[in-house]
Order: structure tokens, then sequence, then C-alpha cells
């Protein structure tokens, strides 16, 4: 063979060589890249870039060795989410939520700033209709604490942080805005700190963020394995992430700070989660209240109860309500009744609850709750709030 088709032959197998070393070297980095897409954000005319989260499994709650962590983060357990989800690549801006329901009083106006100063109730009631208007499955809604923490640790569930322990918080302000690098004081555009390996940004730090959960501090002791979807009852929700006034401490992954449903503070927001295969629930519960006050002497509060059967049967239900005060659980029976439900939906007016003299001044979470008879499972729920004046 004459010398240069050996040269030529040699410079082929060395090239062939370096491209397949390379692509070995490559495709473990390509595999595990996240896909993201941009979706319309309901009829508001602004869209949203999200990413999906392949269904998987972790282990959820703060290492034992974490000296930092509070008692409301243990046990770590196993949690197995067996559904993939779109989640928001950032937090929610303010000029994605004014897109939806106009303008808002932000405490840090900035349209790429995340959105702020809106309650828990203001996206349960108002922001997540706005989206889902016209679908018959509710495809826009709050992650699931679970579903929450696997998206903000990227699934890496051995350290304190996605990047390791960290505990000299020395690699901290690399990715998130907190109380010791955040001057001057204030949220930040999204998007200006290093990502997690998913791909989202300000997972650490910027803003709070709502969940749909209720929150129990022992909830972890007892949570389901398979997709926990947070208890059915409590006086306030998970905040997650924590915010550009946060300390250290409140920064980490495990960590879990509290709002009251009405609560509106200038430090918390939301990531949405985008779901276009949702199905319709089985049942459906929806409250309208007709006074949002009782007086310092009691009194009755009346409100409207619509529930929907979307299975294709009679349904032997039972439904109770509940009004939950800051100081505790206070029970106040009401729609204490049995019936066989009929597909599609029916509706009580008139409804009354009578809130005693003797029942603490201040605010409450009116609860409504339906479950199958012969199932202690909560299957439908829906709350307001409501004070009762000094």
């Amino acid at each position: 063979m004459p010398r240069s088709t050996l040269t030529a032959l040699r410079f082929t197998l060395t090239t062939l060589r370096f491209f397949l070393l390379a692509g070995l070297l490559l495709f473990p980095v390509l595999a595990s890249a996240q896909v993201e897409q941009d979706f319309p954000l309901g009829n508001s005319g602004e869209t949203i870039t999200m990413v999906y989260v392949e269904p998987g499994s972790f282990m959820m709650g703060a290492q034992p060795d974490d000296i930092n962590a509070q008692a409301d983060e243990h046990p770590q357990h196993p949690v197995t989410l067996t559904r993939g989800y779109w989640i928001g690549k950032y937090e929610l801006t303010q000029a994605q939520w004014t897109a939806v329901l106009g303008d808002w009083p932000y405490w840090f106006p900035g349209e790429n700033h995340p959105a702020e100063m809106m309650s828990w109730n203001d996206i349960h009631d108002s922001f997540l209709p706005a989206l889902n208007v016209g679908l018959n499955a509710p495809q826009w809604r709050l992650p699931t604490e679970a579903e929450w923490v696997y998206a903000a640790c990227a699934g890496r569930d051995s350290t304190r942080f996605w990047w390791g322990d960290d505990w000299d918080w020395e690699q901290l302000g690399t990715y998130a805005w907190y109380w010791d690098n955040n001057t001057p004081f204030g949220t930040k555009p999204v998007g200006l700190k290093q990502p997690n390996p998913w791909g989202l940004y300000d997972t650490a730090g910027n803003v709070w963020e709502f969940v749909s959960d209720w929150y129990r501090p022992d909830y972890y002791a007892s949570s389901p394995e398979i997709d926990p979807p947070g208890p059915f009852n409590g006086r306030v929700h998970p905040i997650r992430g924590g915010a550009w006034r946060s300390p250290v401490q409140n920064i980490r992954t495990a960590d879990r700070g509290t709002r009251i449903p009405h609560q509106i503070r200038y430090c918390t927001g939301l990531r949405l989660v985008y779901d276009p295969e949702a199905v319709p629930a089985d049942f459906v519960l929806e409250m309208t209240p007709a006074n949002l006050t009782v007086p310092s002497t009691g009194g009755p509060l009346e409100f409207t109860v619509t529930l929907t059967n979307n299975t294709a049967h009679v349904q032997q239900v039972i439904g109770w309500t509940e009004a939950i005060s800051q100081q505790g659980v206070q029970f106040y029976p009401l729609l204490q009744r049995s019936l066989n439900l009929q597909p599609g939906s029916v509706t009580f007016t008139g409804l009354v609850q009578d809130i005693p003299a003797n029942a603490p001044a201040g605010s409450y979470t009116f609860v409504a709750r339906l479950s199958i008879q012969s199932l202690p499972n909560v299957q439908a729920w829906d709350s307001y709030e409501f004070q009762k004046e000094e």
C-alpha cells in the first residue's frame, strides 16, 4: 500500500477515534438535557417558558446531619412522582401576572422582576381560574410541595443544595439572591443567577414560592410515598426556596416557610406548573361566600356550595365544614350531610354557618370538604377567608 494511502488511513482512523470519544463524553450531557418549551399563558397574550420534569424518585427532607434543619424538615423520606410535569423555568414575572389580572400593587415594580404582593387566595381564586377559563380541566396550577422540591434540587437529594452541602455558604451567592448579597434590597430580575442542572433559575432566593399543599409540621412522618398531595386541611400553606430578605438558613432546599392564605408579602411569589394532559377531577367543590365578616357578638356565615360529580355513576358522599383560626382548629360543623350525588352539578344555596360569640376575634379560613361516604380520603375541597370582628 502506498505511503500516502497509509498516512491518509491513519489520519482517518485518528479523526474517527476523536469523534467517537467526543461523542461518548458528550452523550451523558446531551442525554440529561431537559426539554423546554414556550407556551401561551392562557389567553393573556403572554408566553411562558416551561421545563419538562420527568417522573422519578428522590429523598425528600433535610439531611440527618444538617445542623440548620428544623423539626418539620424531618424525617427524610422516599418520594416517587409517577407523572411528569412542566414547571416554570423562572419565577412568574410581573409582566406575566399583569397580563392576566391587570395592574397590581407590586412593592418592587419591574416587568422582569418576580410577581409579588399576592396571597395564596389571590392565586387560587383569581389567577389560576383566569388561566384555566374555557378548559375542561385545570391545566395551570401550583406545584405540590414534593414537585417543587424535586425540581428545585434537580433530583439531587444527597446534599443540602444541588451543588453540594456548601457548609460555609461560599457558593450560595452564585445561585441565589438572599440577605447577605442583596444590595440594594429588594427583588431582582429573574434569571440573573446560575440555573440548576435542569435549567431552572432562582429556585433558591429572590422570592419565596407558594405551593398547592396545606402545611402540617408533622406531615413528613406520614405522607404517602407515591405522589404526596399534602395534607387536606390546615391553617397555612408552605412556601419554599427563601427570598431576597432571607438569612442563609432559609435558602436551603429543605427549608419550609409558611403563609396564611390571605397574607400578602413583598417577598413571596410563585412558579407555575402546566399540565396539558390534565383530566377533570372526579369531584369538584366550589364555595361562594355571601359575607366575609362576622360581628364580635357572633353570627351567621352565609354561603353557596356547588358540587360536581364528573363520574358516570351516582356517588354516596358526605360533606362537612370547619372554621380554622390562626390559633388552631375550631370546628363549627354545618354541611355535615350525606347525599346521593348524581352525575353533573348541583348547587346548594342559603347555607348558614353560625359562628359563636366566644369564637376568638381575628382571621379564619373557612373550609368545606367532600368525601365518598365509604372512604376516608378527601375528594374535593374549597376555602375562603373571613374575619370575626373585635
